[in-house]
């Protein structure tokens, strides 16, 4: 601690009872200053773990830790598992995504559910029109070549009011979305149930 002690008077007792009471001024302000900075200090302390715990929570609450990334053909695989499976209502959907390890919770508490590779996501939403909707998101390292040959599998995808679709199982497949964002492709997948 560094104190700054002034004298202001060529008095000597004068000056020294002045330099006194401004030293005992600027330790008690340097003491609340410090006392401060310490209050901060734990403050942000405590919200770092507070904030490492409940990510440390969303990743070990999964019978097992991030695996790794699945690969566009692989979450393809899974979207016809998930969403495919669960037709015509996507009634099944919650239980076939336990079954295939899509079981992390979003952090930010939607209805998003994560596969434990952290790179796919699903959730089923209402719409369009009337009826439900599986969605799936993936963001992926592999090229947007290796994403168009995953997806082709679904079908050939055609432009059409709603986005690009192709049929499949009685339905529509929605491909939306196609984007890179920081060194990463996206794509989302959307099943449309049976109208």
């Amino acid at each position: 601690m560094t104190l700054v002690v002034a004298k202001t008077s060529s008095d000597q007792s004068n000056g020294r009872s002045k330099a006194s009471l401004q030293k005992r001024c600027l330790t008690s302000a340097n003491e609340r200053c410090l006392g401060a900075t310490y209050t901060i200090r734990n403050a942000i302390g405590i919200c770092a773990i507070g904030l490492l715990a409940a990510c440390e929570n969303t990743t070990t609450s999964t019978a097992d830790a991030p695996q790794r990334e699945l690969s566009p053909a692989e979450a393809i695989g899974l979207f016809e598992d998930v969403c495919g499976g669960s037709l015509p209502n996507f009634k099944e959907a919650d239980r076939i995504m336990a079954a295939n390890r899509v079981v992390v919770p979003s952090p930010l508490g939607t209805n998003t559910t994560f596969h434990q590779s952290g790179n796919v996501s699903f959730n089923i939403v209402d719409g369009p029109g009337s009826g439900k909707t599986c969605s799936m998101v993936v963001s992926t390292n592999a090229s947007k070549a290796k994403i168009r040959a995953a997806t082709a599998k679904l079908g050939p995808f055609k432009s059409t009011a709603l986005g690009k679709a192709a049929a499949y199982k009685g339905t529509l497949v929605l491909l939306q979305k196609e984007s890179r964002i920081e060194n990463k492709n996206y794509f989302n997948l959307r099943l449309l149930s049976a109208r």
